[in-house]
Order: structure tokens, then C-alpha cells, then sequence
């Protein structure tokens, strides 16, 4: 018999698909030298565009502008 998804089913989907974005900000973010916490503002709605301004225009060591 098929049930509902309850609250620990939800939590482990959420911190999974945390992890699939939140992971490879992280990574790319070190690898460029900013900060790697700015990747967690990758979930909220508007921060992640901040984010993306910022690594898209900032200088990254192996291809400077």
C-alpha cells in the first residue's frame, strides 16, 4: 500500500539536493579564492544571482581578464 511522504523522507530529500548545489559552489568558489561560504547563498532565491555577478566578474588566478 502506497503512503505519503512524511517529514524524515522530506529531510533527507532536502539535505541531498542541498548537497548537489550547495557542493559544487563550494568547490568552484575555493578554486577561485572567494570565499567558499558564498556558496550557501546559492539557496536563497535573489543571493545566488549576487553570487554568479561575483564569480562571473571577478579575477580568477589561472585566466586573468
Amino acid at each position: 500500500m502506497l503512503r505519503s511522504i512524511g517529514l524524515p523522507e522530506l529531510l533527507v530529500i532536502a539535505a541531498v539536493s542541498v548537497l548537489f548545489v550547495v557542493r559544487p559552489f563550494w568547490i568552484i568558489l575555493k578554486r577561485v579564492g572567494m570565499n567558499p561560504w558564498l556558496s550557501i547563498l546559492v539557496l536563497l532565491p535573489f543571493a545566488n544571482l549576487i553570487v554568479f555577478h561575483r564569480l562571473a566578474y571577478s579575477k580568477w588566478p589561472k585566466y586573468p581578464i
